[in-house]
């Protein structure tokens, strides 16, 4: 009996070392994300069981936004300002500017987590990245509505990357393709089609158009021997502005 108490008490003497000098993994986490809107309870765990956290989230001034978290440490601080509360919680507010908010667990080895929340009070640049289907048919991105308003809409876009011709054995580029025409582009939500002529190059909406949702688009350059690669990102840059 002795014996395994002493074999006990070693290693559990050895482990609160091995954490002292980060050595052992942390069990402790927090997750958060931060909703466009205002949502229940219910909508907020659907929303972390989707997404453990969320990269930014876009509202119009005025609006409001709804933190979610979950941990399994005593108790959740949620900055700035906030508050400190239980370890499964929602909170609503509405910010008054652009600001960044964190979620920690005091006294745990659970790692913070933070969502920028941009108030879109006026034009305002944003990059998202594209990629290939499987088939590599048609390039797509999508916004999550669930993280940005349905009041937020674009009203341009930029191609941020040019198409090239690659080498089929090395993955090499060996050349470039010929613009115009570069790519047709459909936003799903809105139903609204429209022409990319060349990368690099902004294109101005006829009208504004919804953010949220699904964008897609088809390579019209002229490189035949142009191979995708599903792994590549392709980042489109939006204008986005609020409604009236």
């Amino acid at each position: 009996m002795k014996t395994t108490v002493l074999k006990v008490g070693r290693i559990v003497a050895i482990c609160a070392l091995c954490f002292l000098l980060s050595g052992c993994p942390c069990e402790q986490y927090v997750k958060m994300v931060v909703l466009a809107g205002h949502h229940t309870a219910e909508e907020c765990r659907q929303a972390i069981d989707k997404a453990s956290s969320n990269k930014l989230t876009l509202i119009c001034p005025g609006e409001e936004v709804t933190v979610c978290w979950q941990s399994n440490a005593n108790s959740v601080q949620i900055d700035p300002g906030l508050g400190t509360f239980g370890n499964i919680g929602i909170t609503s507010f509405v910010p008054k500017s652009s600001t960044t908010i964190t979620a920690s667990a005091p006294g745990s080895c659970a790692s913070s987590v933070s969502v920028p929340v941009t108030v879109v009070s006026q034009d305002t640049p944003s990059t998202w990245d594209a990629r290939w289907d499987f088939r590599c048919s048609q390039i797509t991105f999508d916004i999550d509505p669930l993280f940005v308003s349905p009041k937020v809409f674009a009203k341009d876009i930029t191609a941020l990357w040019a198409p090239v011709i690659t080498d089929p054995s090395s993955g090499q580029p060996i050349g470039a393709c010929t613009t115009p025409p570069f790519l047709d582009g459909f936003q799903q939500q809105a139903v609204f089609g429209f022409r990319i002529d060349n990368p690099m190059v902004t294109v101005p909406f006829s009208r504004h158009i919804s953010a949220d949702g699904h964008w897609q688009f088809t390579l019209r350059a002229s490189c035949p021997e142009h191979t995708c690669n599903p792994s590549a990102s392709l980042p489109f840059d939006l204008t986005l502005t609020c409604s009236p």
